[in-house]
């Protein structure tokens, strides 16, 4: 491995850094709560990273294959039809939730109550699951280090 693939990937770890799962998430914790409570945002850390390098191992060891062929089915005119379902039920559950009855949410609101382990779990892997679709440095560095002459091993490690 050179150093010019470890400094491209440190850049790229830099800017994924940046993301609202790692930075934006974590800022409002501890702005709401006006203190840093090391535990729960420990849990919601290692959470994150957890799910980060979960994905990048199997990115990694080829689900990138399988990928490919669930965006054939999505792309098929059955996918077409199961996407125009699930949009139109989506749709008409939109009318449901939050009707009358509704309370009115403030941003606080949407900061967990309880900081306990298993709600940092839940927010981390929240965060992390609606964060899939705009994690393309992490997808960059993957990229990157599956077509170079790195072996599989290491390229896990990193």
């Amino acid at each position: 491995m050179d150093i010019a693939l470890l400094l491209t990937l440190a850049g790229l770890a830099l800017v994924d850094s940046t993301s609202y799962g790692t930075f934006v998430i974590p800022l409002v914790l501890i702005v709401v709560q006006r203190r840093v409570q090391v535990r729960p945002l420990s849990w919601y850390f290692l959470t994150v990273v957890g799910f980060y390098f979960l994905i990048g191992v199997l990115l990694t060891l080829g689900l990138d294959v399988f990928i490919d062929v669930l965006t054939d089915i999505r792309t098929s005119p059955a996918g077409t039809v199961i996407q125009l379902l699930i949009g139109g039920g989506l749709l008409l559950l939109s009318f449901r939730v939050g009707g009358k009855n509704a309370t009115k949410r403030t941003p606080e609101s949407l900061i967990p109550s309880s900081v306990s382990r298993r709600a940092m779990i839940g927010l981390g892997i929240t965060a992390a699951i609606l964060e899939v679709a705009t994690m393309v440095p992490h997808l960059s560095a993957i990229g990157l280090l599956v077509t170079s002459n790195v072996a599989p091993g290491l390229q896990i490690t990193v």
